[in-house]
């Protein structure tokens, strides 16, 4: 597997769904970090600017750039597993949602720390089919001030140690250790005058990278080679980012831990599976009609009995379309460290191992979000 780290020339803005209107001020909160389709798109274009042209790549006349990055109208085959943030050469993961995390008051210096629910079956009134749900016990009932899971995120080793038997977890980043943030404040210049025309104010909080803190693109082998694109144009107002190429080997799991794995899966029959990157849900579809049936898909091979899940709000996923000049269809999206627990027929259990150090969620449902790198997850017991 390749790693692009990219690392911000200057200060940076990612636009999310933000409308502004004249005559009123607008003030924009973007987006971080960003979507994996807006990092995908960006190093296709840094690629066919670096080693064919646009209008090659619209006619399709170049057969090796056609192969790797497809046509306005199709993928190639360059494939972005996922996004990651890494700070101090150390990729950062989301907190899974089946922990709570608060602020340890006790211990005086009120680090926040995050304990694992207890998967319970669901005896309460509910909105909801699910047949389990989860509950607080030990010092997952502290007393203590909740805080939300998004912008909170774990190193890759800690996570590793402690999510896999569902230990506290006792470092966690916020997203104020990864980037600062100072706002801008913005008017637009009459031509004819050279002054400030009314009714065209904005303001955008725009983000600085902390030291030794990055944005990394994992790309699937075989895949194209980035080590002459020096930059890439992303975000917005296509700030320039610097893009280092890396080689490294994947395997999130130790041998040892997917030894564990097999016998978890064995002596209980459920599975967890974890969301590292958003994931899109297919068009027109909510968490209802796509889980409530009880079942969730997890390859063409196996289909496993979904117990219950872990999940904040959905987000709304969309864009620009840039071809057909239009919006996109708005679809919902999952957050990362959502949290699936399935039910795994023992004849599945070998073919569940090989996909534990990560896959795609929902491949066959949603085949264009899976080349950008949405619902890449790895399973657990």
């Amino acid at each position: 597997m390749k790693l692009l780290k990219l690392t911000p020339a200057d200060s940076f803005f990612f636009k999310g769904h933000m409308m502004s209107e004249m005559g009123v001020p607008s003030q924009w909160i973007g987006l971080f970090p960003p979507r994996p389709n807006t990092v995908y798109g960006a190093l296709r274009s840094a690629y066919i600017h670096r080693f064919s042209n646009f209008k090659i790549f619209r006619e399709g006349g170049d057969e090796a750039i056609r192969a790797w990055m497809g046509t306005p109208y199709s993928f190639g085959r360059f494939k972005q597993e996922a996004i990651f943030l890494r700070q101090g050469k150390q990729l950062l993961l989301p907190v899974p949602m089946d922990y709570r995390i608060f602020r340890n008051a006790a211990s005086g210096n009120g680090n926040p720390v995050a304990e694992s629910l207890t998967l319970a079956e669901n005896v309460s009134i509910s909105n909801t089919n699910a047949r389990y749900t989860f509950i607080r016990h030990g010092n997952a009932r502290r007393e203590g001030k909740d805080i939300a899971h998004s912008g909170q995120f774990v190193p890759l080793d800690h996570w590793k140690n402690t999510v896999f038997n569902q230990k506290p977890i006792q470092d966690i980043r916020a997203l104020e250790q990864i980037v600062t943030s100072y706002m801008k404040t913005g008017i637009k210049i009459d031509r004819a005058t050279n002054g400030a025309e009314d009714a065209h104010f904005f303001q955008m909080n725009m983000l600085n990278m902390r030291a030794e803190c990055e944005l990394v693109s994992c790309v699937s082998d075989p895949g194209p080679d980035f080590s002459d694109v020096a930059m890439v144009s992303l975000g917005s107002e296509n700030r320039p980012w610097f893009l280092e190429q890396e080689d490294q080997s994947w395997s999130f799991w130790s041998n040892e831990q997917m030894l564990q794995l097999e016998e978890k899966l064995h002596a209980t029959g459920i599975a967890r599976i974890i969301l590292l990157t958003p994931l899109v849900l297919p068009d027109e579809l909510s968490t209802h009609d796509v889980f409530f049936d009880g079942n969730l898909q997890l390859t063409s091979d196996i289909n496993a009995e979904l117990l219950t899940w872990a999940s904040g709000r959905p987000e709304l996923f969309g864009g620009w379309d840039i071809v057909s000049h239009r919006p996109k269809k708005r679809q919902l999206m999952l957050p990362m460290g959502t949290v699936f627990y399935v039910k795994i027929l023992r004849k599945d259990i070998p073919n569940l191992l090989q996909l534990a150090n990560g896959f795609h969620l929902l491949k066959e449902k949603v085949p264009d979000r899976f080349h950008e790198g949405f619902g890449f997850a790895v399973i657990t017991g």
